[in-house]
Parts: C-alpha cells; sequence; structure tokens
C-alpha cells in the first residue's frame, strides 16, 4: 500500500499510461470479423461457387469425380491436395503482407518522386493503348502446357499461388 494515496501496486500499475505502440487486435475489429466470416459462408454457398467445388477438387490431383467417390485413397488424396492448395494461397498472401510492410516506409517517404513516375507510366500505356506506339512486352501471350498426366501435391501448391495472385 502507498501510505500516501492508499494504494495497492496493482492500482499504481493499472493507472499508468499504456505504451505506445501498434494494437494487433482492436475490439471495434470483431463485428468487422464476423460479417467478413459471414459475407464469406454465403459466397461460399451461392450456386455459383458450391456447383465448382466438387469438381475442382477432383482436377486438382488428376482424378475424375467417380474415381473420388468409389475409392477411400481418392478422398484421401483430395484432402490432402486441397490443404496444399491452401497453403500455397497461405503462403503468397503471407509473403504479399511481409513485403506490403516492408516496403511501406519506403513507398511513403518517396511518394512524390512515385507520383511523378507513375505519370509518365500511365502517359506512356495511354499513347500504347490508343497505337500511337507499340510496346511488344504487353501484347505477347505466355501459356504454360501442363500435360494429360494427373497433378501432384506440390502441383496444388502451384494454382493455389496463381488462385492468390487473381
Amino acid at each position: 500500500m502507498c501510505a500516501r494515496e492508499g494504494l495497492t501496486q496493482g492500482a499504481l500499475r493499472d493507472r499508468a499510461a499504456p505504451m505506445p505502440g501498434i494494437d494487433l487486435f482492436d475490439w471495434h475489429l470483431v463485428p468487422a470479423l464476423s460479417e467478413a466470416r459471414r459475407a464469406g459462408i454465403i459466397l461460399f454457398l451461392s450456386p455459383c461457387v458450391l456447383r465448382g467445388v466438387p469438381p475442382y477438387l477432383a482436377c486438382m490431383p488428376g482424378m475424375t469425380i467417380n474415381e473420388v467417390a468409389n475409392g477411400k485413397s481418392g478422398c484421401k488424396r483430395v484432402i490432402i491436395t486441397a490443404v496444399f492448395f491452401v497453403m500455397g494461397l497461405g503462403t503468397l498472401f503471407l509473403i504479399l503482407g511481409f513485403a506490403a510492410s516492408a516496403f511501406g516506409a519506403f513507398f511513403l517517404t518517396n511518394q512524390i518522386l512515385f507520383a511523378q513516375i507513375q505519370s509518365v507510366v500511365i502517359t506512356i500505356f495511354g499513347l500504347h493503348f490508343l497505337s500511337v506506339f507499340g510496346i511488344p512486352l504487353p501484347d505477347r501471350q505466355v501459356r504454360v502446357d501442363a500435360g494429360d498426366q494427373g497433378g501432384s501435391f506440390f502441383g496444388a501448391c502451384v494454382p493455389g499461388l496463381a488462385f492468390a495472385f487473381g
């Protein structure tokens, strides 16, 4: 007890000013998180998404829907492949989050320079769009031929990465 104020050490600690910094979790975020979860469930259960899930899950391991339905090992392979797909998706989002936080301060300090560079790039692409001159790089196509063989666990991770990029 403090003799002068009659307070315990715990009460003194509770009255101290909060530490400066960034809060990782704020209770104002709870309604937004629950709303995002609800919207995600509704989106997943919508007819345009849900009807494509079984063929998509069967396609990732390189199996037909009948092979998955008839065999116990088929279900195990689909689950493992789906887990690797989600891991690829999560890996990309994690890397993008780290990169965004690492470069954020740099972009903020040089925002005037980046605004000038953006104006030049947008002007160049606008002139390319209007066919004033041609830039060969944006006009080419790149495709990968995966062949007709079945997929692998690592092969499910790569579409997860590509799907995350949009």
